[in-house]
């Protein structure tokens, strides 16, 4: 039987295994730390981390029931509850203000998301807030999994008082901030993937912002209806999905070039409304406040890359003439909501209607749709067969 040796070996150095593992990193390439961000290697050492967010009908299951309890935590569990009821009074106490105008919208509300997202950051450093792409969805955007049971936000209304019944935030089950049940009363259907498109390709930023912020935004809010169509919007769980989806339109723009990622109103300097930041310091999201930096992954359901790839291929005149299945303005009780200006009302209507050139009529999308592939019934657009090249998606 050999014996050991009685002579000790040297001790090694005390070395993790996270740091052994970097350590054979190749410099230059990315990759995702234990939070789920995406790193940049240099040296060896994991740098210039992003927040990851995806798309909701694009996570798996278990990455949506970790987004759902977490959001579930905040709003119901302290330490969290006090600065998440907090944060939801003061969306609605500044509603009618500047926040809701071209002058603060887009950057107030990206400064609004990262807050709600650095509350479930405490509870799930791997939680990050995701977007709802209804713009995939725009003819059955009711019966996805973003209105899950067990895995998204509940369902629909009931037809008696529109209180929800089903899921997490049902009544009875979940309270909004200010102790009230969660409403819905879904109706219409949204924007396509080619009003999202045209929106992409509007010639300058003020007719970017405003057919964003109108025509994309309000009316999904009275789409949803319910607590959505309301002062009190913050207080459902799906106004963040649908703004985290406003959001990523807007660094889609700013994507573009340089120019359009920093291109803002004359009021870039001035602060907004009830935060100490300008809209300049939101500008860029991979320099928020906090030293965050925030990066989008694109859907990849519904042959989303596919179309993505073919509308952005397509002129701005030709997006307009797109032939497509009908789908309603934005709601009357939505601009009155927002109390858009009579200027902003008209501008918006015509933006609107010449972005619809090529939108069927009710009839006649009707006997269109009987010749489309479920799916193309979904998007309400005929999707090419062939292959589509040119896409530089991750």
């Amino acid at each position: 039987m050999r014996r050991r040796s009685s002579v000790r070996r040297p001790i090694r150095p005390n070395v993790s295994a996270s740091r052994r593992r970097t350590s054979t990193w190749s410099s230059g390439r990315s990759r995702y730390d234990k939070c789920g961000r995406l790193c940049k290697v240099v040296n060896g050492r994991l740098t210039n981390c992003c927040r990851v967010r995806k798309e909701f009908e694009s996570m798996t299951e278990r990455e949506r029931e970790r987004y759902v309890r977490a959001f579930h935590r905040i709003s119901t569990k302290e330490p969290f509850k006090k600065d998440y009821d907090k944060l939801i009074k003061m969306h609605e106490r500044y509603f009618s203000s500047r926040i809701h105008r071209k002058e603060e919208f887009l950057p107030w509300h990206r400064w609004f998301n990262l807050q709600i997202e650095n509350l479930l950051h405490k509870v799930d450093c791997r939680v990050t807030l995701p977007y709802w792409d209804w713009s995939l969805w725009s003819h059955a955007p009711w019966s996805r999994k973003v209105w899950n049971s067990k895995v998204g936000l509940g369902g629909n209304g009931s037809t008696s008082d529109h209180n929800v019944r089903s899921g997490l935030f049902r009544c009875g089950a979940w309270k909004t901030a200010t102790g009230e049940c969660l409403k819905r009363e879904f109706r219409g259907a949204p924007p396509d993937a080619v009003q999202v498109a045209i929106t992409l390709k509007e010639p300058t930023f003020k007719w970017f912002e405003l057919m964003l912020r109108v025509n994309l935004h309000e009316g999904m809010h009275c789409f949803i209806a319910g607590t959505m169509c309301s002062r009190k919007s913050a207080e459902a769980p799906e106004f963040f999905l649908h703004h985290g989806f406003i959001d990523k339109i807007w660094a889609d723009y700013q994507s573009k070039s340089r120019l359009k990622k920093f291109v803002f109103f004359s009021t870039i300097n001035a602060r907004m409304q009830g935060i100490p930041y300008k809209p300049r310091r939101l500008l860029d999201n991979n320099n928020l406040p906090g030293g965050v930096r925030v990066c989008y992954k694109n859907p990849t359901v519904n042959q989303a890359r596919k179309i993505r790839v073919y509308l952005n291929n397509k002129t701005f005149k030709q997006l307009e003439r797109l032939r497509r299945l009908a789908f309603p303005d934005t709601p009357e009780k939505a601009k009155t909501m927002f109390k858009l200006t009579p200027q902003e009302r008209s501008l918006a209507l015509r933006l609107e209607r010449e972005a619809k050139q090529g939108v069927y009529s009710g009839k006649k999308s009707v006997k269109v749709a009987k010749r489309l592939t479920p799916l193309e019934k979904i998007e309400g657009f005929k999707i090419p067969k062939s292959r589509v090249y040119g896409d530089d998606e991750e």
